[in-house]
């Protein structure tokens, strides 16, 4: 990154034109290659560079009773279904040719920031919020719409606050319940199914029915709203991590790094730091206490697989921890956490 530290930037080349299909051998998860290097626009509001968009991905793998819980980088987040006989039973990745709508608007002068030095971390843990979970329905759509918009407006009174400290103006994400995979998400054997995705470039959560559908009714404890709303708090994770930047300049750091390795490592600290905005946001709800948190904790998290996008069992379950227990956001700083921590 050509920056300097109190928001200025150096001069720097000029970004060069995204291309039209990534290496396959770089893409991993539902994660295609970012676009390319370049600054943000100079002042709000923005417009729209073209540029591929990032978004989140949710993998969900079932090793026995549990569900995985992460997030990538892409256009879209996707939640990844294993069967209990460990083998993947659908897929998807979005296509990568998505135009990214610059839609972060800062109060202020727009500053540089670095992932693992954001001002975000200073900020206290969010306040508890009183939201009476509504019951939910995993088949329905219209019992869907009520709960994500039930659920979506506590997650705004969660972190908007803590936002407009930044000196953001922050938005909410819209909510959609899709009874099918949209058209430009590309389905793969080694991938399962898609329970929900985030679109940065017009800041929506989708929930897929079908595939939350199958999760509720083969998974134990996958009709539970906890883990819905869980769900929704990892996805919401990818919108903060989107308001603040963050998700832009961490699909640039994909973008532009050296190995398949190196993409990898951020993909984690993104797909982890999501997780534990997961368990900031769950522990912010006034009726859920420890031992909400720990059935989410494993039934999400523990007791499954390891993923090279989305790191160890054991570091999923660190970071909802993390989440759920911090002080200041300082806690979820998984950019300056040790490679154990994140692998």
């Amino acid at each position: 990154m050509d920056t300097i530290r109190g928001g200025e930037r150096e001069p720097g080349p000029e970004p060069t034109p995204f291309p039209p299909a990534p290496p396959r051998d770089v893409l991993t998860g539902a994660h295609p290659a970012g676009p390319p290097l370049g600054a943000r626009p100079p002042a709000p509001p923005p417009a729209a560079p073209p540029v591929g968009g990032p978004s989140t991905a949710v993998w969900l793998t079932a090793g026995g009773s549990a569900l995985v819980a992460a997030v990538a980088l892409t256009v879209c987040a996707t939640l990844v279904f294993v069967s209990l006989d460990g083998t993947p039973v659908s897929g998807a990745k979005p296509d990568p040719t998505e135009m990214y709508d610059a839609r972060r608007y800062w109060a202020g002068e727009p500053v540089e920031i670095e992932v693992g030095d954001h001002p975000m971390y200073a900020l206290p843990a969010p306040e508890a919020v009183d939201c009476a979970v509504p019951d939910l329905n995993p088949r329905s759509a219209a019992s869907w719409e009520a709960f994500s918009a039930e659920v979506g407006g506590c997650l705004d009174e969660i972190w908007h606050p803590r936002l407009e400290e930044l000196g953001l103006r922050p938005e909410s994400p819209g909510f959609h319940i899709l009874s099918e995979a949209p058209d430009d998400m590309v389905t793969s054997d080694e991938e399962g199914l898609t329970l929900a995705f985030y679109q940065d470039r017009d800041m929506s959560i989708s929930v897929l029915l079908p595939s939350v559908t199958e999760v509720a009714t083969t998974v134990p404890g996958g009709a539970d709203e906890r883990v819905w709303v869980a769900l929704l708090a990892h996805e919401y994770g990818h919108h903060v991590q989107g308001q603040t930047e963050i998700l832009m300049e961490t699909y640039e750091m994909e973008y532009a790094a050296s190995s398949e390795n190196e993409a990898l490592d951020v993909l984690r600290r993104t797909e982890l730091q999501a997780e534990c905005f997961s368990g900031v946001a769950v522990g912010a709800f006034a009726d859920y206490d420890a031992a909400d948190a720990s059935f989410i904790n494993e039934t999400f998290n523990g007791s499954s697989g390891d993923l090279d996008t989305h790191g160890s069992s054991g570091n999923r379950m660190h970071w909802f921890e993390e989440g759920w227990e911090l002080d200041t956001v300082e806690g979820c700083n998984t950019f300056a956490a040790s490679r154990t921590l994140t692998g």
